[in-house]
C-alpha cells in the first residue's frame, strides 16, 4: 500500500495543478518483481486488486486520466504481463498495454504483450510503451501509421550503478524517436537512486 499512498497523493497535487492526465512509471503500483521484489512467489494479487480500485476511485472523484504501472494477472500457470492502466476521469479501465518487448530478466517473471493501444483525450491521439520497448523502432514506426500525437512511455530504469550508459542513451534515444516519427514523448521513471529524471520530449 505504500506505492498507493505516493500515488494517491501525487494524483491530489496534479489535480491542484489543474492536470488533465497523470502518468505514472513501470509498475509503479505493483513494484518491479527482479528489483523491488525478489520474484513473484507468494505475491499478494488480493491486496493488489483492491489498491487498484482504489486507484480507480481516485480518477472518479479527482475527475482526472491516469497511466498507470502494474503487473495484470494471467492466470493460474502463466506468467503476468507487466502492464499500463489507461484509467478515464469516470474511474473505469478503458484499455491495457502490456510490454511487448521483454529482457532477458524481464522474461522470468513476465510474459510479453502482444498489442498496440491508442486512446484520445481532449481529441489528442496517445499511444503507450514501456521501457525496453525504446531499442525497437519498428513500435514507433507503426504509432505514427496510427496518427499518433504523444507517446506515455514509462520505465523502472531505476537502482542503475554509478557510471551506467543507461542516464545518458535511454532519453537520448527517446528524443530520436520523437523526432523520427514527429510526436512527442512523456517518459516517467522510477526516483530510486541512480535512476535518470521524467522527460517531456517535443
Amino acid at each position: 500500500w505504500e506505492n498507493y499512498h505516493w500515488i494517491k497523493s501525487q494524483l491530489i497535487e496534479a489535480k491542484l495543478k489543474k492536470a488533465d492526465l497523470v502518468h505514472f512509471p513501470e509498475c509503479a503500483l505493483s513494484g518491479y518483481p527482479g528489483v523491488d521484489l525478489p520474484s513473484l512467489e507468494n505475491f499478494e494479487w488480493e491486496k493488489l486488486h483492491d489498491a487498484t480500485d482504489s486507484i480507480l476511485t481516485l480518477a472518479k472523484q479527482l475527475k482526472i486520466w491516469i497511466v498507470v504501472g502494474s503487473i495484470h494477472p494471467l492466470g493460474k500457470g502463466k506468467k503476468p504481463h507487466n502492464s499500463l492502466y489507461v484509467i478515464n476521469s469516470q474511474g473505469k479501465i478503458i484499455d491495457r498495454y502490456d510490454k511487448r518487448f521483454c529482457t532477458g530478466g524481464d522474461l522470468r517473471h513476465f510474459s510479453p504483450g502482444d498489442h498496440f493501444v491508442n486512446f484520445i483525450l481532449n481529441g489528442v491521439n496517445c499511444g503507450l510503451l514501456i521501457c525496453y520497448d525504446v531499442r525497437f523502432p519498428e513500435l514507433y514506426r507503426e504509432y505514427r501509421k496510427r496518427n499518433t500525437d504523444v507517446i506515455f512511455q514509462s520505465f523502472h530504469n531505476a537502482r542503475q550503478k554509478p557510471g551506467s550508459i543507461h542516464p545518458i542513451i535511454m532519453p537520448v534515444t527517446a528524443q530520436a524517436r520523437a523526432a523520427t516519427n514527429n510526436f512527442y514523448m512523456s517518459l516517467t521513471n522510477s526516483s530510486a537512486p541512480e535512476s535518470w529524471p521524467c522527460h517531456f520530449i517535443t
